[in-house]
């Protein structure tokens, strides 16, 4: 069966934030010049027994009201179970017991206690039973869509998931949440093929009151935005960009720079100013929606504009472009043009699956070994752009 949940991964970059005062209010430009935009300081941990609590507002369920069936999915942050409860199918996703998946554990409860749309996978409960900690969710019986590229697609699947993830993140953005790991391992399909936006442990809500700027390094490596990587001020664009590797995903059926470790994915997002190559086929609406949320963070559109532009999609479609769109098996991409990967596992390298890549849904926070090389790679990168010489190169996976 599918896996139905992913780990969260971390990686991290760049842009401003100020989300939606009001509701629909879509990322307006202030009338006058801001003052220098405060950053956030870091947010006091929170003590290792109020870890233990779900949120106010939580709905509790007992382990005992819990019939576990068999496990579904399996990632660093825990395990995801098929069960019954209460007369339902549903998932139960069960945190591990290290405090740092605890916290990510709580940040997701909050998340789902506030967020109910059709394109969000519906919380139903939780479980705090220590050291026992679940959560209760929908079940979704096409599993994630990472698997489902992996299987011949149906017609019309990408325009559909393209749509439903758009109306899902532009609700997110309105509730002034950032979802930071944005792929297709955190995408789950029902019954129908609607897309259910899910795993919010990395997620973070924008005080709406007052100008933000994250820079700590979120998501994952091959999704995530230039500015990210870079260790770069960010907000809510971050996401836009993660939307555009999305699509990359749905018309190709593959990860992005899925010919080299994540790692050297994003030295060629972040430091190169690279982007995965499209298919020389790939319909010129298509092309230009992706390119316009991958461009610089200030030439992204928000999510209001992308539900525009992904229900005009369709009708502008010849029906030539809509069958490429829908083929089964997706469109081979070649990389030829780009930078080569550098081989791995040299003498002194981790294999990549240390560094994180075994398989979309398992690429999690990369060890302080590698942050530290992507950090003074990012350092040196911007010397060296100021000084006007190339950059051409590749971090290692040193040993820890």
């Amino acid at each position: 069966m599918a896996r139905h949940s992913a780990s969260p991964s971390p990686n991290a970059s760049p842009v401003v934030t100020r989300l939606h005062g009001a509701a629909g209010a879509e990322n307006t430009p202030p009338a006058s010049p801001p003052a220098s935009p405060r950053k956030s300081p870091p947010k006091p941990a929170l003590p290792e027994a109020a870890l233990l609590q779900p949120p106010d507002g939580a709905r509790l369920i007992g382990l005992s009201e819990i019939l576990f069936a068999h496990r579904i999915g399996e990632g660093g942050a825990g395990a995801t179970y098929l069960a019954q409860w209460n007369g339902a199918t549903v998932a139960v996703k069960v945190a591990g017991g290290v405090c740092k998946w605890l916290e990510s554990w709580r940040a997701e409860v909050a998340a789902l206690t506030e967020l109910r749309h059709p394109n969000v996978v519906e919380f139903l409960g939780c479980v705090v039973e220590p050291p026992t900690h679940c959560l209760v969710l929908q079940f979704c019986e096409g599993g994630d869509l990472y698997e489902a590229l992996r299987r011949p697609t149906p017609p019309g699947l990408a325009l559909k998931v393209g749509r439903g993830v758009a109306a899902g993140m532009l609700y997110l953005h309105k509730k002034n949440y950032i979802h930071r790991d944005l792929k297709s391992s955190n995408v789950l399909l029902d019954a129908s093929g609607t897309a259910k936006l899910m795993d919010f442990g990395l997620s973070r809500q924008l005080d709406v009151d007052a100008e933000e700027q994250l820079t700590a390094e979120t998501g994952t490596y091959r999704w995530m935005a230039p500015e990210v990587i870079r260790h770069e001020p960010y907000s809510a664009s971050a996401d836009v960009f993660s939307y555009a590797m999305l699509w990359f995903e749905l018309i190709t059926h593959e990860v992005p720079y899925a010919d080299r470790p994540p790692l050297q994915a994003a030295v060629c997002t972040g430091l190169q100013g690279l982007r995965p190559p499209l298919p020389a086929a790939t319909p010129p609406s298509v092309r230009s929606l992706i390119e316009r949320c991958w461009a610089a963070p200030e030439a992204r559109p928000s999510f209001a504009e992308l539900v525009a532009l992904t229900g005009d999609l369709e009708p502008a479609l010849s029906q030539e472009e809509r069958a490429w769109l829908d083929a089964p098996a997706g469109h081979a991409v070649s990389y030829d043009e780009m930078a080569p990967p550098r081989p791995e596992n040299q003498p002194g390298e981790r294999p990549a699956a240390a560094c994180g890549d075994a398989g979309a849904a398992s690429e999690g926070p990369p060890p302080p070994a590698d942050l530290a090389v992507a950090v003074a790679l990012a350092d040196g990168a911007r010397a060296r752009r100021s000084s006007g010489s190339q950059i051409w190169s590749v971090p290692v996976c040193e040993p820890p």
